[in-house]
């Protein structure tokens, strides 16, 4: 669908509306709006929004949800933090008018509420807009807090803030999880023989590796000074396998690129998985992996003699 206007912004728009005849209201004042040529793609629930999301096939702008009905579950999601995961700017329309209401809605983690009966071209498009650049705004900063200034992963903190969120939304979609323990191995000794600024280059080297083994939908972290964990969800073999062997892979490649650099990348990991359909906790996960990864490490270094 797009506005007559030649100058129009082409927006793309994911509505979670289970009336047909409000999905049709809605669509035809978007089409009234001077400034956007919206795309509307209309889903009856939160959960087939959350699909398709996760689909990767398409992005999209915004995300309208009407959280006036229960059918929808989009005042569910916000409940359960699910505005937050979902890294998309969501606009709540409400049966209910009122200051109040709006206000509470906004702090579950919507960008902005608007009545449905006051929902009209131009103040649709002023919240649209509004909500799409505050939205960027928050990203920025929830980034400058959550990312570890090392090795631009994500910190111990959005470890814990956003793999809870993620643990949610995969309990809501029937996902399997998989927790990845990882220490580094031999990083003491490097800082202490060769120096700290190699220790560093170790640290962002292993980074760099998990970047390139990990998908962009998977949560990744420094949670330690050695440590590192992350958080994938339906990680299921691929066209190169499991990823114990993809990680093998890359760090086999990192080591012979820089072998004169000193300090070789060495892991010790462990895992634990989540069941599709269990609820399991972040730090039930995480003490599990970590045990997985200590019992790798001890038979290293029993090898090792």
């Amino acid at each position: 669908m797009t506005s007559a206007s030649a100058e129009a912004t082409d927006l793309r728009v994911l509505l979670v509306e289970p009336k047909v005849v409000e999905v049709e209201r809605i669509c035809e004042i978007l089409e009234g709006a001077s400034f956007f040529a919206p795309q509307v793609h209309a889903v009856r629930t939160f959960d087939e929004a959350v699909e398709i999301l996760e689909d990767n096939e398409l992005s999209y702008d915004v995300m309208l949800v009407d959280i006036s009905t229960p059918f929808s579950g989009g005042s569910e999601a916000l409940e359960e933090g699910l505005a937050t995961v979902l890294d998309l700017p969501i606009i709540a329309l409400s049966a209910i008018v009122g200051e109040e209401h709006c206000f509470k809605t906004v702090a579950k983690g919507a960008q902005e509420c608007i009545p449905l009966a006051m929902i009209q071209p131009n103040n649709l498009e002023r919240v649209i807009r509004y909500a799409i650049e505050r939205h960027r705004l928050v990203s920025t900063l929830r980034e400058l807090s959550l990312v570890d200034a090392l090795t631009c992963l994500y910190n111990r903190r959005a470890f814990f803030t956003l793999g809870k969120r993620q643990l949610k939304l995969a309990l809501r979609t029937k996902s399997s999880v998989t927790l990845y323990f990882i220490d580094l191995d031999g990083l003491k000794k490097i800082n202490d023989e060769i120096g700290h600024a190699t220790g560093d280059k170790y640290l962002q080297g292993a980074a760099e590796v998990f970047k390139e083994t990990f998908r962009e939908s998977d949560l990744v972290a420094r949670i330690g000074g050695d440590e590192f964990a992350a958080l994938a969800v339906e990680a299921e073999e691929d066209g190169e396998g499991t990823i114990e062997a993809r990680l093998v892979k890359r760090v086999n490649n990192y080591n012979a690129k820089h072998a004169k650099d000193g300090g070789l990348l060495s892991l010790s990991v462990g895992k634990a998985i989540c069941a599709a359909g269990n609820n399991c906790t972040l730090e039930a996960l995480l003490s599990a992996a970590d045990r997985k990864m200590y019992e790798v490490k001890k038979a290293k270094k029993a090898s090792h003699g």
